[in-house]
């Protein structure tokens, strides 16, 4: 799931399960297959909305000291924060 495995809790045996995970979970790098739809500066933090091939639309919230350089229409990567050790998972269908 966005580049790498984690422990989940929740919902497993659904016959269509998605993960969730909170837009500080998500770290958004330069150069990838995804595409930047927005952006929304909100003071200390600048929320990131992403297209993905597989995931989908995929909101990432970061620091806006290191978002400078994320406009619409870039392409990006995104993934799982290393920090990250858990995610949710709910019912899907």
């Amino acid at each position: 799931m966005l580049g790498r495995s984690v422990a989940a809790t929740g919902v497993v045996s659904a016959p269509s399960v998605l993960a969730v995970v909170r837009p500080e979970q998500v770290a958004v790098e330069e150069d990838g297959p995804s595409r930047v739809v927005s952006t929304s500066f909100l003071g200390p933090i600048t929320r990131v909305t992403v297209q993905d091939p597989q995931a989908g639309t995929v909101v990432a919230d970061i620091m806006s000291v290191d978002a400078d350089w994320i406009r619409p229409g870039s392409s990006v990567r995104i993934r799982l924060r290393d920090d990250v050790e858990r995610v949710l998972l709910i019912d899907g269908s």
